[in-house]
Order: structure tokens, then C-alpha cells, then sequence
């Protein structure tokens, strides 16, 4: 677990949390208060961890501008609303193995920075809302041919 000597200047983390009590709700808010200028974070396995102290994470790491959550089979996807909200810097999300629900991406759209999106293994998702939002992304014109 991170100890309280752990850098206030640290960026990036990532993490695989194996046992069940790994990274739960009390440790995802030290870690978050420990930690102010992480802006990646990537956790493996955090099967302790849950839409609500994810929530709590994503209100205190406002800066994030890359978050991996693979594995986290506790998530149905209600946080994804609040990290949308709390993290406007937000340029690269990855959901993987999870129980994360369609209706979760909804708010994803909301990120202007995303620059990409990895969901992957989600059990009970429908991916027609995640298609949705990338029909809804900006088209970026392609530059003309040049004359022959």
C-alpha cells in the first residue's frame, strides 16, 4: 500500500492490485489525497474498488489526463459520470473486464480532450452507445489530394 513517504510530485501510477482489498474505498481516498499530481492512473485488478471511491479518486484528481481500468470487476460505470465532470483534462480512458453498464458512456461525450477510448471484455455492455459516441466525435476534414 502506499505509505504516507510516497512523492507528492508523483505523475504517474500504475497499479495491480490482486487481493480483493487491495485498493478499496479508504485506500483509493489516501491514495487521492496522497497523491495530488498524479494525472495517469492505471489500475489492474482492483477488484475492492467501486463507482463510489472511484468518484472520490476523480474528485480529488482533477488533473488526470489518463485513466486505465482494467479489471475492476466491482464498477458498474455510475463513477464514469463523475470523472467526466471532475476531470475535464481527461485525453485517454481504458475500461476493460469490468461490469460497466452502456448507459455509463453517455457522459464520456461530455470530454472534449478524450483522445482515446479502449473498452474492452465488459460483460454487460452493450457497445451501441460507445458507437454512438464515436459517430458523435467531430469529423476532422482530410486534407485535399494534391493536382495530378
Amino acid at each position: 500500500m502506499i505509505q504516507s513517504a510516497a512523492p507528492a510530485s508523483l505523475r504517474t501510477l500504475h497499479l495491480d492490485c490482486p487481493a480483493p482489498t487491495a485498493l478499496g474505498p479508504l485506500a483509493a481516498a489516501r491514495l487521492a489525497v496522497q497523491l495530488p499530481a498524479l494525472r495517469a492512473l492505471h489500475l489492474t485488478d482492483a477488484c475492492g474498488l467501486t463507482d463510489e471511491a472511484l468518484a472520490g479518486l476523480a474528485g480529488r484528481l482533477t488533473d488526470l489526463t489518463d485513466l486505465g481500468l482494467l479489471g475492476c470487476r466491482n464498477l458498474r460505470g455510475v463513477a464514469l459520470r463523475d470523472i467526466a465532470a471532475a476531470c475535464p483534462r481527461l485525453r485517454s480512458l481504458a475500461i476493460s473486464r469490468s461490469t460497466v453498464q452502456a448507459i455509463a458512456f453517455e457522459p464520456v461525450s461530455r470530454l472534449e480532450r478524450l483522445e482515446s477510448l479502449s473498452v474492452s471484455a465488459c460483460a454487460r455492455t452493450d457497445y451501441t452507445p460507445v458507437l454512438n459516441l464515436v459517430a458523435a466525435c467531430p469529423r476532422t476534414p482530410l486534407p485535399a489530394a494534391p493536382p495530378p
